[in-house]
């Protein structure tokens, strides 16, 4: 994926904002370069997304991320393994937008 196909959407003092949108919807979320995934997805009303731990233990919030970038913290290998970090996958508790995103919500 080359780098100019994913637009930065804006800053605000200091933060960048980014978009999350989830495969097949037009809808675009805005989530914070600090704000994990998750928090942005639930504060937009998107509940379709289950949680649970908060702090990448469960792997409950697994999301695919189909297009952009993120930072990812500290997740339980045992719900999330390199193998499938390096497929897209991310746990959404524990992920942060480094550009715009179009990912898919991974149902249990």
């Amino acid at each position: 994926m080359r780098r100019n196909d994913i637009r930065q959407c804006r800053t605000n003092g200091g933060i960048d904002i980014f978009q999350l949108q989830i495969e097949d919807r037009e809808e675009r979320i805005p989530c914070a370069e600090d704000q994990s995934i998750l928090d942005a997805l639930r504060k937009s009303g998107v509940h379709e997304i289950v949680y649970g731990c908060l702090g990448g233990g469960c792997g409950v919030c697994k999301i695919e991320i189909q297009k952009g970038e993120l930072r990812r913290e500290k997740v339980s290998r045992e719900h999330l393994s390199e193998e499938d970090a390096k497929k897209g996958m991310a746990l959404a508790c524990k992920s942060y937008p480094t550009t715009d995103l179009v990912l898919r919500i991974i149902k249990k």
